[in-house]
């Protein structure tokens, strides 16, 4: 499994974080690569299905939101998520290298829940 942050969904070339806060259209989101022979993209969205409460901010830069690369995708999307937005992927821009990892790195200096309730408190 491999991540990345970055910000798609808009029309607006070159998206960077102030760019997507100042209303580009662009949203922030998480690429995830996986190997479907290890995991299939069905329990992948299980977890994501998990995860997506409390993520919304109330800032459309925030709102769940899934972008997928095939019929196959979208109609396994529609069918465990039925509430969130599903799109066609787009142009993706990687974010800053201050926006990745950021778990990875507050856990570096506190326990996984310190770093956990600190994450949550920026996005609620």
């Amino acid at each position: 499994l491999k991540t990345t942050v970055g910000y798609t969904g808009g029309t607006a070339p070159n998206a960077t974080y102030n760019s997507v806060a100042a209303g580009d259209g662009h949203m922030e989101a998480l690429r995830v690569e996986f190997d479907p022979e290890l995991l299939s993209y069905e329990d992948l969205l299980q977890h994501v299905l998990r995860a997506k409460e409390g993520l919304a901010r109330g800032l459309a830069q925030y709102k769940p939101a899934i972008w997928y690369h095939s019929s196959e995708q979208q109609a396994a999307a529609q069918r465990a998520l039925p509430d969130v937005a599903l799109a066609e992927a787009s142009d993706w821009y990687d974010a800053e290298d201050h926006h990745q990892k950021l778990l990875e790195r507050l856990k570096e200096r506190d326990s996984e829940q310190d770093a956990y309730e600190r994450w949550k408190a920026r996005h609620t």
